[in-house]
């Protein structure tokens, strides 16, 4: 993710994480959301005259609001340039939120100002984590079939995404990202952290894909019945697709295989 500290890419990430991006407060937000800080509603919008009043009014908050301002600073010092990497400051959203929290009593209407600040965040709230749950039977059914330690909303907003395509490579696709079986991830991405669930209850192994002969043998080795393997198309990287020609592998979904012919 970085290549040592560089000031021109602090000054890039800080300029469009605090210009741009903090004004797009609209839209889902995930772990891998881009173009947008991802601090929801009351964050943002209440950020600065919160800090400036706690700042103010309570001096033994300075130094750890200067400890947490020290980190961001040097995260946005370190990390690439991306789209994504505003979840790399998601941590810093709890200063202001607890700025807003310490302001709220200290205004001249405590209970308007807890309605304001409460209200942006179920604002926040149904416009990210309900609709991905909700919005399908299939998916609401997966979460709340679980433990609510094993409930995690990435996997909704993929399994939901997922229920979007038609056709039975997309059922199976959905099957297997369910499942309970030890998965070998030849690749990474949104789909990968899914698979790790809320508590890494479900095997995950990985490795490159550098050699078509070397991938079945490898996944019997670490006996794992199921391979995924999909690039940024969503398309199977070469190595794979050479051992599904070379018949090592077969693929069950998009993105899946299994080891072995049909």
């Amino acid at each position: 993710m970085s290549r040592g500290p560089s000031p021109a890419r602090f000054l890039r990430n800080a300029r469009e994480l605090f210009t741009d991006r903090a004004v797009t407060i609209d839209g889902n937000l995930t772990a891998v959301t881009d173009a947008r800080l991802g601090w929801g509603w009351t964050a943002t919008l209440f950020a600065l005259p919160a800090l400036a009043w706690l700042l103010w009014r309570h001096p033994r908050s300075r130094l750890p609001v200067a400890a947490a301002s020290v980190g961001a600073a040097l995260t946005l010092l370190m990390v690439e340039y991306d789209p994504w990497n505003a979840r790399f400051l998601i941590w810093f959203s709890a200063v202001p939120c607890i700025a807003v929290a310490a302001l709220c009593p200290a205004t001249r209407f405590p209970a308007l100002a807890a309605l304001v600040a409460t209200a942006g965040s179920l604002a926040n709230l149904a416009q990210n984590a309900l609709p991905p749950v909700f919005e399908t039977r299939e998916a609401f059914s997966a979460l709340a079939s679980r433990p609510w330690r094993e409930r995690d909303m990435l996997r909704c907003v993929i399994l939901r995404d997922a229920l979007k395509e038609p056709g039975a490579g997309m059922a199976a696709y959905r099957e297997q990202l369910l499942a309970d079986t030890p998965v070998l991830a030849l690749s990474g991405g949104s789909p990968v952290a899914a698979l790790a669930r809320g508590d890494y209850s479900r095997r995950l192994e990985f490795s490159p894909a550098d050699d078509p002969a070397g991938i079945p043998a490898l996944a019997r080795d670490l006996n794992c019945d199921l391979i995924f393997s999909q690039d940024g198309n969503g398309l199977a990287l070469p190595p794979v697709r050479e051992a599904v020609r070379r018949g090592g592998l077969t693929e069950i979904a998009p993105g899946w295989f299994r080891v072995g012919e049909r």
